[in-house]
C-alpha cells in the first residue's frame, strides 16, 4: 500500500501557494488545538515502503509504482529486506509478538541523503529511516513497539525522539523560528524540514482515519498568527 497523504494545518490560497492561518484544513486540527501532540522529524527525502509477505519475502516500492529508486539507496534497501526476512523467521520460529506483527505488515519510511531533495544536509551516503508500520490487520503500531521492531532489525527512526506538546505550541515555535535537524550527521547546520504530529493515544476521524498533521517549516515560518491560536 502506499503511505497515506498527510495535511497540513491550514488550506493554501490557491493563486500564491501561501498558507491561510486559521483556515484548516480539518476540523479535528482546531478541535484538538490545546490537546497533547506527539511530533517526530520530517525528513526530506522519498517515500519508500517496505511490504512484508507472510512468508518474510519483501518487495520494495515507492510512493507510486512509476518511482524510480536511486541505486545506492536501492543496495541499503537489498540490505534491510534481508534483515526483515530474518527476523521474520526468527521471531516466528521463536514466538515472539515482533514476529507476528511483521508478517504481513508495511514499514515505511523515508530514502534521504545526497541526490534525493535536499538530502545533502542530512549525511554523506543514501540510506532508509524508518517512521510508521502498518500490520496486516490494518493497525498502526506506536512509538514504543515502532522502536522495538527498528531496534530488532538495526534500522534507524524518527520515532525514537518523540516530542510531546500542545498542536498549538508547535504551530507557534515553527512560525517564530527555523530549527536544526537532530538526524543530521553532518557539523554545518541542517534545518529542519518540519514535524508530524498524532494527538496522543492516537485518534481516529469521523471517517475511520488517522488524525495526523504535518508542520512544515517553509510553510510556517514567519507566519502571523495572532488571533489564530
Amino acid at each position: 500500500m502506499h503511505y497515506p497523504k498527510i495535511k497540513g494545518p491550514f488550506e493554501r490560497d490557491k493563486q500564491t501557494k501561501k498558507v491561510i492561518p486559521g483556515k484548516w484544513t480539518c476540523p479535528e486540527f482546531e478541535t484538538l488545538l490545546h490537546t497533547p501532540w506527539v511530533f517526530s522529524e520530517k525528513i526530506d527525502g522519498m517515500n519508500i515502503s517496505l511490504d512484508i509477505g507472510d512468508d518474510g519475502l519483501v518487495t520494495i516500492g515507492g510512493r507510486t509504482k512509476n518511482a524510480l529508486i536511486p541505486a545506492p539507496l536501492a543496495n541499503k534497501l537489498v540490505g534491510c529486506s534481508q534483515n526483515i526476512m530474518g527476523c521474520v523467521l526468527e521471531c516466528c520460529e521463536g514466538g515472539t509478538s515482533d514476529g507476528n506483527w511483521l508478517r504481513g505488515a508495511t514499514l515505511f519510511g523515508e530514502g534521504y541523503g545526497p541526490g534525493i531533495q535536499k538530502g545533502a544536509c542530512y549525511r554523506d551516503d543514501q540510506d532508509f529511516i524508518l517512521f510508521d508500520i502498518r500490520t496486516k490487520s490494518g493497525r498502526w503500531l506506536d512509538d514504543a513497539e515502532i522502536n522495538s521492531v527498528a531496534k530488532k532489525l538495526c534500522l534507524d527512526t524518527v520515532r525514537s525522539a518523540p516530542h510531546v506538546c500542545m498542536l498549538s505550541t508547535a504551530i507557534t515555535l515553527f512560525a517564530e523560528e527555523d530549527s536544526a535537524s537532530i538526524y543530521s550527521t553532518k557539523t554545518e547546520r541542517c534545518v529542519a524540514e518540519g514535524l508530524v504530529g498524532r494527538p496522543v493515544g492516537g485518534l481516529l476521524d469521523k471517517h475511520g482515519g488517522r488524525i495526523i498533521v504535518k508542520l512544515k517549516t517553509r510553510d510556517l515560518l514567519g507566519l502571523d498568527l495572532e488571533g489564530v491560536l
